[in-house]
């Protein structure tokens, strides 16, 4: 999280210079982005089945070769880390109070004009990943309770219909007899996204 966050600051530095290279700054982060989300992996599949089958998988109880090598790698990532930081901040100075607003504008107006053209399941990993970027930026002045309830819900509504998503094919493969629950998990996902056009439609953003 706190990644996605650090490239939603990367990419507010680079609205207010454009000579900054967003990408190649973020390289560093993506790596470590990458070497976590292959960890978080196994431990949230094991989670979802818990939560939403009677299936039980083995899992890990010691560190295995994944782990292992991210241990071993930490100092590197550390130092990563903090070369980027330097850089960071001595950007992230130079930003005044007005392109951070223009900059959260841009990014609902961008997020209005995406939901007013209607959107397909394929196009939700991309929806939430805009609208927990507002969130974020927005985090940065407001309170937590005072950010738009709707960008909250709809993106812990997508966050759900993601995570079952990617349960259905490992449950195909690995636990193809399961077919009630498969079936069950596909139909919450329909009515998810029908949750969430329901939002959309009630909602004007500001």
């Amino acid at each position: 999280l706190e990644i996605k966050k650090i490239k939603m600051l990367l990419g507010l530095i680079h609205f207010n210079n454009k000579g900054f290279r967003e990408h190649k700054n973020f390289i560093p982060f993506r790596t470590i982005f990458r070497a976590t989300g292959m960890l978080r992996e196994a431990t949230l599949r094991k989670e979802l089945l818990d939560q939403y089958t009677h299936i039980h998988v083995p899992f890990f109880s010691s560190p295995n070769r994944a782990v292992r090598r991210f241990i071993k790698d930490v100092p590197a990532h550390i130092k990563a880390v903090r070369q980027q930081k330097k850089v960071m901040l001595k950007e992230i100075e130079k930003i005044k109070s007005r392109t951070y607003t223009l900059y959260l504008q841009k990014k609902v107006s961008d997020l209005n004009e995406t939901l007013s053209l209607g959107f397909a399941q394929k196009d939700l990993h991309g929806l939430r990943k805009s609208i927990k970027e507002i969130i974020y930026l927005t985090s940065v002045t407001t309170k937590k309770n005072k950010i738009d309830p709707f960008l909250v819900q709809s993106a812990d509504l997508i966050g759900n219909w993601h995570d079952k998503k990617m349960l259905i094919p490992w449950l195909r493969i690995h636990a193809p007899k399961e077919k009630d629950v498969i079936k069950g998990l596909q139909k919450e996902c329909n009515t998810e996204v029908q949750n969430l056009r329901r939002m959309v439609a009630e909602q004007h953003l500001h």
